[in-house]
């Protein structure tokens, strides 16, 4: 593929885009876009029920334009409880304290006013600040292709860390009123087989046991 449309992870790219294609609803296909795992497949791993007011945010969708509730349900949600997480603990353990300028409350108001014909015109995202980027930085620069901040979790977890999904995801120790050890255990042997669609969820599992016990013993 010509390098301006070459994706990284696309295997992780893939299956949301599957995902979001069977959806019945626009609702359903941003929340599939949006989860790094399928909400079904989370009931499978829960016994416990779903937080419905987190979800109650995609159904808004179908109210309104689609692209501004899909930024409207990212402010709300993946950006305070995804990525300035991210960046406060970042940032936090050098010392350091992170500001983030494009998120000051005026010019939140004063975009969210814009029409989407601006914000994405010429089936170009991030329309204005490209723009404006031009008069400073070389075009070649802004153009290039998204690249995430990917780690190699399937390689970390079936060597490296290997130890941990033994030692933490023991069903013997799995809290069965929370989890089905059962499904658990498939996907332990699903992810030794090689299957990389279950990394995620063995990862979110894998990280909830051990702040459990590091918090509450």
């Amino acid at each position: 593929m010509p390098k301006a449309y070459k994706q990284s992870n696309i295997q992780d790219k893939y299956h949301k885009f599957k995902r979001a294609f069977d959806s019945d609803s626009f609702a359903q296909m941003f929340l599939e876009a949006s989860s790094p795992v399928s909400p079904n497949e989370v009931k499978k791993l829960l016994k416990v029920a779903e937080d419905s007011q987190y979800f109650d945010r995609f159904k808004a969708v179908e109210k309104s334009q689609l692209l501004d509730t899909m930024m409207k349900i990212d402010y709300q949600s993946y950006l305070p409880d995804d990525i300035l997480t991210k960046v406060d603990r970042a940032t936090m353990s050098a010392t350091i304290e992170g500001r983030e300028p494009l998120l000051d409350h005026r010019l939140i108001e004063y975009l969210a006013r814009v029409p989407i014909a601006i914000k994405y015109k010429n089936k170009q995202p991030k329309y204005l600040a490209r723009q404006i980027l031009y008069q400073y930085i070389p075009p070649k620069l802004i153009d290039k292709p998204k690249v995430g901040f990917q780690v190699p979790l399937q390689e970390w977890l079936t060597h490296d860390l290997k130890y941990l999904l033994e030692k933490y995801l023991d069903t013997a120790k799995i809290d069965d009123e929370i989890f089905d050890k059962s499904e658990i255990e498939r996907i332990k042997k699903s992810l030794y087989a090689g299957d990389v669609r279950e990394v995620n969820k063995i990862w979110f599992i894998l990280m909830y046991e051990m702040w459990k016990e590091k918090w509450f013993g």
